[in-house]
């Protein structure tokens, strides 16, 4: 999942992992330039549009976000590259990829 453009990068990180947080599961998140690029287990997908608009609210706007399909560990650079480009190419504001990135 991508968040982006979300602005200030610290304010919105720091809610993504309280958000996270609460649901107890793994995750991994970094900042790529304005964007947060968070990887979550397939199983835990759905907190994903959880944590989007926990952002969104908090930030009282709305942020555009890409969500790609499940990948295998050794595909999530291709799965998060395919979620940075939805964002910016679509205009909903939380997309899910169609297809497996495999």
């Amino acid at each position: 999942m991508i968040i982006a453009d979300v602005g200030p990068v610290l304010p919105a990180l720091t809610l993504a992992r309280e958000t996270l947080d609460a649901f107890e599961v793994a995750y991994l998140i970094c900042l790529q330039d304005n964007d947060i690029a968070i990887v979550l287990p397939a199983a835990a997908s759905r907190q994903a549009a959880t944590v989007h608009r926990a952002i969104s609210t908090q930030l009282q706007r709305r942020i555009r976000a890409g969500l790609s399909a499940p990948a295998d560990i050794p595909d999530i650079r291709l799965s998060v590259s395919q979620a940075r480009v939805l964002p910016r190419t679509a205009r909903d504001h939380l997309i899910a990829c169609s297809r497996s990135p495999k």
